[in-house]
């Protein structure tokens, strides 16, 4: 059995300040749920919603929208909606689950909404989740600006164009807390990178290929666990010396992955691939076009 605590603990309530503001009207609401949390599925006879892979939820200004976006794994008896409103300068999204979370079962879910028609301006967009019982847990919040025309995009400092591989114009705007140390992207306007010039590690203390272990006369075989493995220990001369990449050893660069230290980035937008800090740890490599 799966204890709906996992999924659903440490609440917060919505701020009650948020209800004083006057509704932002004329904004189009768009949800978007795929997979087994969707109304009418069936997880349990529909293969494709056993498994995927879990995104961090983000939310990103395009053009005159903001999209929120996530994909989780969850018990397979729950199921949710995606809801939004905005007063002021604040956006609230909910993922509203229903269900008791108690099934033997674990299935994937996409889950995320597009709100359009945007006016300029800078708005402060929480993400909750919602349980069936009314408490509230907050996901994301993140400041978003949305400049939705060349003219207030570049008097706002910003780029104007298509950003990363949209056919849909959009402005990226330069962040205010560009270089602060930190250790999550939810600390930082944009998010936090791993910079290259400062991500040292050390040089391997041993050899990790086949040809340097059949060089010295060992003999390399194929574990059913590890991989392939060499049946002695060859050392290099360089052990633990600093290192960015594995081109300054002799073997390979190993790079720290926990207790990591990166910074926030300058434009609110980074596109190709780069090193990301998730929670202290290095996230992997994430490219976006």
């Amino acid at each position: 059995m799966v204890a709906v605590a996992s999924y659903f603990s440490f609440f917060r309530v919505v701020p009650s300040g948020f209800y004083s503001e006057p509704v932002l009207s004329g904004l189009v609401y768009t949800p978007i749920i795929r997979g087994c949390s969707a109304a009418g599925t069936n997880p349990q006879t529909n293969s494709i919603y056993q498994n995927g892979t879990e995104r961090k939820a983000t939310i990103l200004a395009q053009g005159t929208d903001i999209v929120y976006d996530r994909a989780i794994s969850h018990p397979c008896d729950m199921k949710a909606t995606v809801e939004s409103e905005a007063r002021g300068a604040s956006i609230n999204i909910y993922e509203k689950w229903t269900g008791k979370g108690i099934a033997n079962c674990i299935c994937y879910s996409e889950l995320g909404i597009r709100i359009s028609s945007i006016p300029n301006g800078t708005y402060t967009v929480n993400a909750y989740r919602q349980w069936t019982e009314g408490d509230t847990f907050l996901i994301l919040p993140k400041q978003v600006s949305v400049p939705n025309d060349k003219e207030s995009c570049e008097s706002s400092g910003g780029v104007w164009g298509n950003l990363g591989l949209s056919t849909q114009p959009g402005c990226n705007l330069p962040t205010s807390d560009a270089n602060k140390a930190c250790t999550d992207s939810k600390q930082c306007q944009g998010v936090c990178l791993i910079l290259d010039d400062e991500y040292t590690g050390n040089c391997s203390g041993t050899y990790g290929g086949c040809n340097k272990c059949q060089e010295n006369g060992g003999l390399c075989y194929e574990d059913s666990q590890i991989g392939w493995m060499c049946d002695r220990t060859i050392t290099t001369s360089d052990g633990s010396a600093f290192c960015k990449n594995n081109n300054d050893c002799q073997d390979r660069c190993i790079l720290p992955q926990e207790n990591v230290t990166g910074k926030c980035s300058e434009w609110v937008y980074v596109f190709g691939c780069h090193a990301h800090v998730e929670n202290g740890k290095v996230g992997g490599i994430l490219c976006i076009d």
